[in-house]
C-alpha cells in the first residue's frame, strides 16, 4: 500500500470524533477492501451521532444513507451527503442495484431476522457490490448478554467492572426470576435486579442467535459470496458443561464479521 495513502487515512480517523471500535472498523475496510472513495454507502445501525456516517464522508463516500428505526424524529444532519432513515435493515425501501456498499458495524447481534437483512442487501447492492458486517458480543460468548444500562444512581456495561455477571453466565438463566433472583444475591438492588433481568430475557435489543446461526442464515441467500471472521477474548475457556449445550467455536466467538460481495 501506499505510504502517503496509510499515513492520510491514520490522520484522517485520528482527527475524527469517534469511538476506537468504529475508526478500527473503518481503518480495516479501507485498509483491506473497497474503501469508501466515490461510493454510494448504506450504514445499518448507524449511531445516533452519525460519528460513523461522517467518518465515510471524510473518508470520500459520495453519499451515505444512515438506517436505524430507533433514530429520534427530530435528527437531522447539516451535510446533505449524509441521509437520514428510520427504515429497518431488511426493508430500506431503496431501488434495486443502487448502492456501492453496505457497511454495519457493532450490527450482527442486534439483527433478528440475518436472512432477510442479507436478502435485502443482495437486492440494493450493485453487481460486485460489497457489504461488510459485524458484531460484538455475540450472544454466546463471555459478555453476550450485553447489559449496558442506566439507572439514576449506576450504570452497568458489560464491557468493564461493573458487568454484573461473571464470563458466560447469563446462558445458564430462562427466565427473569432466576436473573433477578441471582443478581439480588449479589447485592444489586431490586429495582436494579428487575431491570437487567428484563433486559436479558426479554429485550428484542439483542438477538440471543450464536454465531453460527447466523452464518447458516446468510449462507441461505443465494447469488452471494461470503467470508467470515470470527474472533475469541484472548484467555477465556468456555465452562465444561456449557459444551453440552453450545459448540466450542459459538461460544469462544465474540466478534463476528461477514463480508459479502453480490455476484
Amino acid at each position: 500500500m501506499n505510504s502517503y495513502f496509510l499515513n492520510d487515512l491514520i490522520f484522517t480517523l485520528n482527527i475524527l470524533k469517534m469511538e476506537d471500535y468504529q475508526k478500527s472498523e473503518l481503518f480495516f475496510f479501507c485498509l483491506n477492501d473497497c474503501g469508501f472513495q466515490n461510493k454510494i454507502v448504506v450504514e445499518f445501525g448507524s449511531d445516533f451521532e452519525l460519528h460513523t456516517a461522517v467518518g465515510m464522508r471524510k473518508l470520500g463516500a459520495e453519499k451515505v444513507i444512515c438506517c436505524n428505526p430507533g433514530f429520534p424524529d427530530d435528527l437531522i444532519s447539516n451535510d446533505t451527503h449524509i441521509v437520514i432513515s428510520k427504515r429497518e435493515g431488511a426493508d430500506t425501501g431503496l431501488p434495486d442495484n443502487s448502492v456501492d456498499v453496505v457497511f454495519g458495524i457493532a450490527l450482527l447481534e442486534h439483527v433478528l431476522e440475518p436472512q432477510k437483512m442479507v436478502e435485502e442487501i443482495k437486492r440494493i447492492l450493485k453487481p460486485q457490490g460489497i457489504a461488510y458486517l459485524s458484531g460484538c458480543p455475540i450472544w454466546t460468548s463471555p459478555l453476550g448478554h450485553h447489559v449496558w444500562y442506566q439507572f439514576p444512581d449506576k450504570l452497568y456495561k458489560f464491557s468493564d467492572n461493573t458487568n454484573p455477571f461473571y464470563m458466560w453466565e447469563h446462558l445458564y438463566y430462562e427466565t427473569e426470576e432466576q436473573v433477578e433472583n441471582t443478581l439480588r444475591r449479589k447485592g444489586l438492588p431490586e429495582i436494579h435486579s428487575k431491570s437487567i433481568a428484563d433486559f436479558v430475557i426479554n429485550s428484542n435489543y439483542i438477538s440471543r442467535k450464536k454465531a453460527s446461526d447466523i452464518i447458516q442464515e446468510v449462507r441461505q441467500v443465494e447469488g452471494i459470496e461470503i467470508s467470515v471472521h470470527r474472533s475469541a477474548l484472548p484467555d477465556k475457556l468456555p465452562p465444561e458443561d456449557l459444551l453440552s449445550k453450545y459448540s466450542k467455536d459459538d461460544l469462544n466467538t465474540n466478534f463476528l464479521s461477514i463480508r459479502i460481495r453480490k455476484c
